[in-house]
């Protein structure tokens, strides 16, 4: 029997437990078998059935059968025996049933295999319709969607085709935009352009219109000035008629003189009138003097005694400028009375013929205070105008006058001033009553907005409220200087940073200013010797020759320009300032080359003037003074003024004409010192001007803790205290150094660590450097508060600045604005006795504007004081 059916004879666990020791081996090799076969697992049972086999073979069967036989039964078979046979019948009919089952198996096996495969067929059939359905869905996809590709592709190529279109047309519309907005250019260009020639036509013409218009205005106004020449000179042909005719009279010829002046009467009072004076008093100042009566009583020898008064109309007569404010001293037959006192010193014209030449040389001590006289007259007939006008400062102007008329006659001998006055034939008009003060024209400059703002660089000037906020210039000269550098392009010079603690308040006097300079010995200049030189062989001042020089001037000044009718010609190429003081008696003393001349210099973007011409003939008096000179070493000149009264001033200049030192001594030896550079820094210099560096740029920007209000006081808003104490006040900040008269004036920095005096109510008609006689008032105050200062400390100095509107060139501003300043420097010493070489004088054109503006300003035609002393000395030095 096959191993396979025997296998399957159901030989069960019982009976193999049964099986003897050896067979334990088989037992588990047959046991897995009986497992495979019962799992049904072919692999497996072939597996086990192998195993078997193996195991059986290694333990000495002969077959399997035996193997198994050996595990079920125990032992080996009995032969024959009738029982096995039986039972090897059954296990054969078991093994075929099991065979017979195995075959229905394996039949079954195989027709679930067929079925299987079959299913597998049909499954792979399946398969392959449905893979063939998926190839063709797959194909119809393909195609629809190469289909919908081609359609996305022709709708793309329209899409593409259209964007093409629209890019061409946008193309084109674009072009014909450019060309038609090219066109609208080139229209609008032609239109501009068109407009340009018009508008430049159109400004021709009104350029042509106004200098038709100017043309026309200079024409009326050279007629009108002419006009006034002619009446001036025919005025003083008539004034001089009526003196003649007083002379005459006075001489004992009344019968015919009384013609004569009243011929001259009648011509006057026709040219006052026709000019629009009411009479001769409002049209020359006075009423015209009486032709003294005849006097049979009186002896032969007094008429006599009066003839020198043939001499005196020319005197009088100074101003073909100002016939009104001369007359008081002109038209008095009796200035010429003192002469009748000094009978004997005429009489014995033989007994001092030596004498006689010197006389006549000499300056005439009668005819001068005459003079003094009439301009005394002139500032009481301002008084009184003031006080007319409501103006009750008109009453210090009035006590200056009495003043000057009580040492006018002292000095002539008549201690009671009405006698002197009547003497001379000089009626005063009487004083009227000031019922009210007169209104303020405007608000005073602490109560206008921004008169409390401190003073720094940023600060803008206090202006009326009329002026636009925008027009107001930076109040410190410096930030002016600094914005027309930047207005210019060019780049401000850099000055050293402001410092970072707190800004420290201003010095308290003088002496606390300058407590940081070292002190040093001061040299008398009454013991500086050189070597005397006459004064027609002083050099001429240099002019320097590598910088660029704009203009020469020629000063020959020697009056004051107070009129009420002027006519100013000035030559920009070469002006020859001419002011001729004609009041008769001994003609002036020369000039010298050293101060006769002068030169405007740019330094930067800015004209400066040199006029060292105008300083020297303020101080001195060309009728009386004595001048003397001495050659120091490096090119500097040694200038002594002596007056009649013993005192010098005494002036050390470099070789351009720079004041470096100043001293005023008396006769009894003591000296004011006015200006003093120490020698240590004194230095020759051949490019003085080409290597000058402003000594502001040494200090940093300006920055105070004081609002502008305590910085600018306006003297008209102010009353003569005021006015004083603000003058006494120091520098705003410590001073560096002692600066020469001349670095003080040019450099706006420095200048601007001083207060600042605006003389209010004093204004200059555009382009004049003259003011109206009812100004001269305007300056009482100042005058006398400079008066107050000078008797506390004789050694001050006061810097006077002319300033003009921007109407007009640079350089015919800053002459006009020098002249201006001279101006107010003569009126306050003629008529306020202020000593002048307590005053310097410097323009500056139209540099430092207050108002922003290129137009005719008043509030630009000024005049500022400010007290120097500080800066140019040592604090109230004198020796």
């Amino acid at each position: 029997m096959r191993f396979r059916n025997w296998l399957l004879t159901g030989t069960s666990l019982a009976v193999l437990a049964l099986v003897p020791g050896a067979a334990f081996a088989q037992q588990a090799e047959y046991q897995a078998l009986q497992e495979a076969q019962a799992s049904g697992d072919a692999d497996a049972i072939s597996n086990a059935q192998q195993a078997l086999t193996d195991t059986c073979i290694v333990n000495g069967y002969s077959s399997v059968q035996e193997c198994i036989a050996a595990i079920t039964g125990g032992g080996q078979p009995a032969a024959n025996s009738r029982a096995d046979e039986e039972a090897r019948a059954a296990e054969e009919a078991r093994a075929a049933e099991e065979a017979r089952a195995a075959e229905e198996a394996k039949a079954a096996a195989e027709a679930q295999a067929a079925e299987e495969a079959r299913a597998a067929e049909e499954a792979k059939a399946a398969e392959q319709a449905r893979a063939a359905e998926e190839a063709r869905a797959a194909e119809e996809a393909k195609a629809a969607a190469d289909a919908q590709a081609a359609a996305e592709a022709e709708a793309q190529a329209a899409a593409d085709a259209k964007a093409a279109e629209d890019a061409r047309a946008a193309e084109e519309a674009k072009a014909a935009a450019e060309a038609q907005a090219a066109a609208d250019a080139q229209a609008a260009a032609d239109a501009k352009a068109a407009a340009d020639a018009q508008a430049a036509a159109d400004a021709k013409a009104a350029e042509e219109a106004k200098a038709a218009e100017d043309a026309k205005a200079a024409e009326d106004a050279k007629a009108a000035g002419d006009a006034q020449a002619a009446f001036v000179a025919d005025l003083q042909a008539a004034l001089d008629q009526y003196q003649a005719a007083l002379n005459q009279a006075a001489a004992g010829d009344y019968a015919g003189a009384k013609p004569i002046a009243d011929a001259a009467a009648a011509r006057i009072q026709e040219l006052c009138t026709a000019n629009g004076y009411a009479d001769i008093k409002s049209c020359i100042g006075q009423d015209l003097p009486p032709l003294p009566e005849p006097a049979a009583e009186q002896p032969a020898q007094e008429p006599a005694a009066e003839q020198p008064a043939t001499e005196q109309p020319a005197t009088e007569q100074p101003a073909t400028e100002q016939p009104t404010t001369e007359q008081p001293a002109t038209e008095q037959p009796t200035t010429e009375q003192p002469a009748a006192e000094q009978p004997a010193t005429e009489q014995p014209a033989e007994a001092g013929p030596t004498d006689e030449p010197a006389d006549a040389n000499a300056p005439d001590p009668v005819a001068a205070a005459q003079d003094q006289l009439g301009t005394a007259v002139e500032l009481y007939n301002v008084g009184v105008g003031q006080l007319d006008a409501g103006d009750v400062s008109g009453q210090s102007t009035i006590d200056a006058a009495n003043k000057q008329f009580a040492t006018i006659c002292a000095a002539l001998g008549v201690a009671d001033v009405a006698q002197c006055l009547a003497q001379y034939g000089i009626t005063l008009p009487p004083i009227p009553q000031v019922t009210a003060p007169a209104e303020p024209a405007s608000t005073p400059i602490a109560e206008l907005p921004g008169a409390q703002e401190a003073v720094t660089p940023l600060a803008v000037e206090v202006l009326p409220e009329t002026v636009a906020p925008e027009e107001a210039a930076p109040v410190l000269d410096s930030a002016k200087d600094t914005a027309k550098s930047v207005a210019d392009g060019q780049q401000p010079t850099e000055q050293p940073a402001a410092q970072e603690q707190p800004t420290a308040p201003p010095p308290t006097d003088d002496t606390a200013a300058q407590a940081d300079i070292t002190p040093v010995e001061v040299q008398s200049l009454a013991k500086l010797e050189g070597e005397k030189i006459a004064v027609d062989a002083l050099p001429p001042i240099e002019v320097p020759q590598n910088v660029t020089i704009i203009n020469n001037i020629t000063n020959v000044t020697n009056v004051t320009n107070v009129t009420n009718n002027t006519t100013n010609v000035t030559n920009n190429n070469n002006s020859n300032n001419n002011n001729n003081n004609n009041n008769g008696g001994p003609g002036p003393r020369p000039g010298n080359n050293f101060t006769n001349s002068g030169f405007i210099f740019q330094i930067g973007i800015n004209l400066v003037i040199s006029n060292p011409a105008q300083d020297f003939d303020r101080i001195r008096d060309s009728n009386e003074d004595e001048v003397y000179y001495e050659r120091l070493p490096g090119g500097r000149v040694k200038e002594t003024i002596e007056r009649p009264n013993g005192v010098q001033i005494v002036t050390i200049r470099d070789r351009w004409g720079n004041v470096l030192k100043r001293s005023r001594i008396m006769p009894d030896g003591r000296e004011y010192i006015l200006a003093y550079q120490d020698e240590d820094d004194f230095e020759v210099d051949d490019d003085y001007f080409g290597n000058w560096r402003d000594p502001g740029d040494d200090l940093p920007p300006l920055r105070l803790t004081i609002p502008i209000r305590d910085y600018i006081l306006d003297a008209g808003d102010a009353d003569e205290e005021e006015v004083e104490l603000f003058f006494r006040e120091p520098p705003v900040e410590q001073v560096r150094k002692i600066y020469t008269i001349e670095e003080v004036k040019r450099s706006a920095r420095i200048r601007d660590s001083v207060r600042r005096v605006e003389v209010g109510g004093l204004t200059f008609d555009s382009g004049a450097a003259t003011i109206a006689r009812s100004q001269v008032g305007a300056l009482s105050k100042v005058a006398n508060a400079m008066l107050a200062i000078l008797e506390d400390n004789p050694g001050e100095t006061f810097l006077i600045e002319g300033h003009t509107d921007a109407v007009g060139s640079d350089q015919s501003n800053l002459i006009l604005s020098d002249q201006r300043a001279s101006t107010v420097a003569r009126i306050l010493t003629d008529f306020y006795d202020v000593p002048p070489e307590n005053l310097v004088t410097q323009g500056y054109g139209e540099r430092y504007l207050k108002v922003k503006t290129d137009k005719a300003e008043k509030l630009n035609r000024r005049v500022s004081i400010k007290r120097i002393t500080s800066l140019i000395t040592v604090a109230d030095k004198r020796n």
